[in-house]
């Protein structure tokens, strides 16, 4: 089955169902290169104390953040505006069976995604392991860490809630030609659905659910990172409550960052297999620290090395 036969398959299920986020799942699926996750690691850049939060035992989970809070946020804007620029596309173009009812919705469409309601939180991964640009935007002055995790062969997070069976890392990306094409098969294929409802909050929905897309859009001069990406909404419109994430805050600097967690699997150890200490001028310390305490925690099989980059 074409992805695009699998989309409208998606869309004819949600029209039954408020839950409109599986439609772009899905796509991201169709994404993801299991085959390189299955033989590579991605890495997790963060300073200590995060790290120590990761591998605590103690309510352990990734921090995602709001992604209008992240280092390259103007990245979001970016994906709307190809979506706008496709909905204004076909409501112009008579070929692709938009009925008046359809433009209208359309229209409404491109007004949820401008808003800035979005509940999009994001947690970031890179298949290099020692890249200098990571160490400065997301170290920030402090001992940096990038954690090398095998998501090709473990089971990261609880999946006894059925919201976190969709939290799998995704391979941003950078081609916008590849974007456009991607947004346009999302958009396309939902005018059937917007041709035959009259709801404003289904369509709320479906912006959400392009929303949950978005964030794997980046302009391709970030390429150099190779970065996959987690993401998790925590959009009103959905109605089963209980599988929410609750909203938490911490201080970065002079701002008030939002940020959810996403509680790993309790029963099995984290599926850390390689640790990489940031330039510093106190490698030896740090590394025999990190040692330590990924001993304590159970990791006694992680690999711990320092960065390769000279510190300056």
């Amino acid at each position: 089955m074409i992805l695009t036969d699998i989309v409208f398959d998606i869309i004819k299920k949600i029209i039954e169902t408020p839950r409109l986020i599986t439609l772009s799942s899905n796509v991201l699926e169709s994404l993801s290169n299991n085959n390189w996750l299955k033989n590579n690691y991605l890495y997790h850049y963060t300073n200590l104390e995060g790290f120590l939060g990761i591998v605590s035992s103690q309510n352990p989970g990734f921090w995602a953040t709001h992604i209008a809070y992240m280092n390259d946020s103007m990245e979001y804007r970016h994906g709307i505006k190809l979506c706008e620029k496709i909905i204004e596309e076909f409501i112009k173009d008579s070929t692709v069976g938009v009925t008046l009812a359809g433009r209208d919705n359309l229209n409404t469409l491109k007004e949820y995604l401008t808003n800035d309601d979005d509940e999009v939180f994001v947690v970031s991964f890179c298949q290099n392991s020692d890249l200098l640009s990571q160490w400065r935007g997301y170290s920030r002055g402090q001992y940096g860490i990038s954690i090398g995790f095998d998501f090709g062969h473990n089971q990261v997070f609880d999946t006894s809630n059925p919201i976190n069976s969709i939290l799998t890392p995704r391979p941003v990306i950078y081609d916008q030609e590849n974007q456009i094409f991607r947004l346009k098969e999302l958009i396309k294929d939902s005018i059937p659905f917007l041709n035959n409802i009259d709801s404003d909050s289904q369509i709320k929905q479906l912006s959400e659910s392009l929303k949950y897309f978005i964030p794997v859009l980046k302009n391709s001069s970030f390429s150099e990172e190779e970065e996959w990406r987690i993401v998790a909404t925590n959009f009103n419109e959905i109605d089963i409550k209980d599988i929410k994430y609750p909203l938490k805050f911490r201080v970065r600097n002079n701002i008030i960052v939002p940020y959810i967690t996403l509680p790993f699997d309790d029963s099995t150890k984290l599926p850390i297999k390689r640790v990489v200490i940031g330039p510093s001028d106190t490698s030896e310390f740090t590394e025999e620290s990190i040692r330590y305490y990924l001993k304590t925690n159970g990791y006694n099989d992680t690999e711990v090395v320092r960065s390769a980059i000279p510190y300056r």
